[in-house]
């Protein structure tokens, strides 16, 4: 399996599998973190012939971003939407925190109106099978290694 990631460090690891864009949130949302989910998700954007596959897994240690990354984040994926197939969010919290988290999540893809099919997971295996339904030339097994492979990326890429 060849799963590219791209940047890699405590706060945040991107990478791409054929044309699955996986962003994991580790701990803090930092400018550097945006900058770099932006780059990997517009080479993936300019180098692909097919729509793209957002999937952003968010571990239960990582903080909800800054004001200004997240008014960037609707303004830029609003952008890219037609380049978009479907995504989802797999946050990771466990209790009633991930479920609060989870439920917040949903509530503002659907008042935003969502630009492409996307739904809110609590789990790999259960993001994976969601999106699969979209993606079937890649098996439900490759999502979950391609996912596994950039949450286990190094600190340093």
């Amino acid at each position: 399996m060849d799963v590219a990631v791209k940047c890699s460090d405590k706060n945040h690891a991107v990478g791409s599998y054929k044309n699955l864009f996986i962003c994991n949130w580790r701990n803090e949302t930092t400018q550097k973190a945006d900058d770099g989910v932006e780059a990997e998700l517009d080479r993936l954007l300019g180098s692909s012939t097919s729509k793209v596959y957002l999937i952003f897994v968010i571990d239960n240690s990582a903080a909800p971003p800054p004001t200004n990354i997240r008014k960037h984040v609707g303004t830029y994926v609003r952008r890219i939407a037609p380049k978009v197939a479907s995504g989802i969010y797999i946050h990771l919290g466990e209790g009633m925190s991930g479920i609060i988290t989870r439920s917040v999540f949903a509530m503002v893809q659907t008042l935003s109106g969502k630009p492409f099919p996307m739904e809110v997971h609590s789990s790999i295996d259960s993001g994976a099978r969601w999106i699969n339904k979209f993606v079937p030339f890649i098996s439900q097994r490759e999502i979950t290694a391609a996912i596994n492979s950039v949450r286990d990326a190094p600190d340093d890429v």
